[in-house]
């Protein structure tokens, strides 16, 4: 048996919850395993209510879980880069709500260490 894609999310407002969670939470090669916001609180309800396992408020923290295959991003167009790249250097594959970046030279940046990480 194939295992699942595990899952961590970063960001939990309202492009996660209204595109993203019920998709990722049918999908039966995926497991959401852990999410992280900066308002922890509406984090943890989200977890709660879906028995997703755990909470940060710090995406450097969840970067830091072995088990995680890859990140979802769903937060304010402005950290994207930032939280793209990290995750990729930390060897995770990135999926990123649009757009990736808010400049060409951050983009490229992803781009970068998408290369260099050999991470999609």
């Amino acid at each position: 048996m194939k295992s699942k894609l595990k899952l961590g999310i970063v960001g939990t407002g309202n492009i996660f919850k209204s595109a993203h969670l019920k998709p990722l939470l049918e999908h039966p090669e995926v497991e959401i395993v852990a999410v992280c916001d900066t308002n922890e609180q509406k984090a943890a309800k989200i977890a709660e209510e879906h028995g997703i396992p755990y909470v940060f408020s710090d995406h450097r923290n969840l970067l830091q879980m072995e088990e995680i295959d890859a990140i979802d991003i769903c937060t304010p167009n402005l950290y994207h880069s930032e939280i793209s790249i990290a995750s990729l250097k930390a060897g995770k594959h990135v999926f990123c709500e649009k757009p990736d970046a808010v400049s060409p030279e951050e983009a490229q940046k992803m781009a970068d260490a998408a290369r260099d990480s050999r991470k999609r």
